[in-house]
């Protein structure tokens, strides 16, 4: 008890416990297990994805192409790319355009197709060899 009069003599010396009234309280309320039980540890964020543009090529380099995306905006951006460049530079520069290519993806004008885009795919392998114009459009699902 935490408490003791002054009438009552025992011989036991004052004892304390440290039940509080919340802790006994905590124990007399039913709350759900979810609330009880707990939690597991939030699992990691995933790492972000970095973004890797190759430095622009000179204008007279060999095996040099410039690609030009005109974006829904209406604004057109021009950058040069290697041949040998990963098609996977290509995205990457359009995110960093501000178009995610979860959303948006390259297309050609004529006749109006999605470019392919994909791991170890070089800008030669889905089909650009020389100066382009490529339209930045939505993924259609």
């Amino acid at each position: 008890t935490l408490f003791r009069s002054q009438d009552e003599e025992t011989s036991e010396p004052f004892e304390t416990t440290y039940e509080t009234p919340n802790k006994d309280a905590l124990k007399k309320r039913k709350l759900p297990e979810n609330v009880t039980k707990p939690q597991p540890p939030p699992e990691p964020p995933k790492p972000k994805k970095v973004l890797f543009l190759p430095e622009e090529p000179e204008e007279m380099t060999q095996g040099a192409f410039t690609i030009a995306l005109k974006c829904p905006s209406g604004r057109v951006f021009k950058r040069r790319f290697l041949k040998t460049c990963y098609s996977s530079a290509l995205l990457d520069w359009m995110t960093k355009l501000g178009y995610h290519s979860a959303i948006y993806a390259p297309f050609t004008p004529y006749p109006k197709k999605c470019l392919e885009t994909g791991e170890g795919l070089t800008l030669e392998g889905v089909g650009i060899t020389s100066d382009s114009v490529l339209i930045v459009d939505q993924i259609e699902e």
